[in-house]
């Protein structure tokens, strides 16, 4: 296996392809969007905040790594049509792992991405303090992303990212929660070496 590996990035870097030898670190933050009902009615959109190390490879072979994070507090109704409304907190945090197309067009830089991510969610009830429930998944992570470089290092950067976030269990709502969703990221990114 490790010959084949070895004669695969042999072959790629011998058909012409240039290493770039680029890493940046990027900040970013923005809206939360879920995409399951269930999920909305309970808590709505929610803010997103993310860190990322991306390395360029070649100049048009992309990795990155990073941590985003989502708390939001919702409101649980009785599905008995009851007054009692319960109050609900999520901490949702995810560790992408992508590979992307990065398609350089002078001051913009084009990166569509694709990956995993691995997911740490707990719901805790707010009033009793205790957990309602928590787990650990990994789900499917997909992106496009523009940067504009206002300086040589440093540029302004828009992502569109989808996150599956499967929980694999069902609620009073749904047979099937996902806790995933769409985020609309807007931050900086920093070239570290160039």
């Amino acid at each position: 296996m490790k010959r084949l590996v070895g004669a695969a990035l042999l072959g790629f870097f011998a058909a012409g392809h240039v290493l770039a030898m680029e890493l940046s670190v990027a900040a970013a933050g923005g809206p939360y969007l879920p995409t399951q009902q269930a999920f909305r009615d309970v808590y709505g959109t929610a803010a997103s905040f993310g860190l990322e190390v991306r390395w360029l490879a070649t100049r048009n072979l992309g990795f990155s790594a990073g941590v985003m994070t989502i708390e939001k507090q919702g409101t649980a109704v009785s599905l008995d049509g009851g007054p009692d409304a319960i109050g609900v907190k999520l901490r949702l945090t995810g560790i992408p792992l992508t590979a992307c197309l990065h398609i350089p067009q002078g001051r913009f830089d084009i990166d569509l991405g694709a990956g995993l991510a691995y997911h740490d969610f707990e719901e805790t009830w707010v009033d009793e303090g205790g957990p309602a429930d928590s787990g650990k998944k990994w789900g499917v992570v997909t992106y496009a992303s523009v940067a504009y470089a206002l300086t040589s290092r440093l540029s302004v950067v828009g992502t569109l990212r989808y996150l599956d976030v499967p929980t694999g269990r069902p609620s009073r709502l749904t047979d099937k929660v996902n806790l995933g969703g769409f985020q609309a990221l807007v931050g900086v990114s920093w070239r570290v070496l160039r």
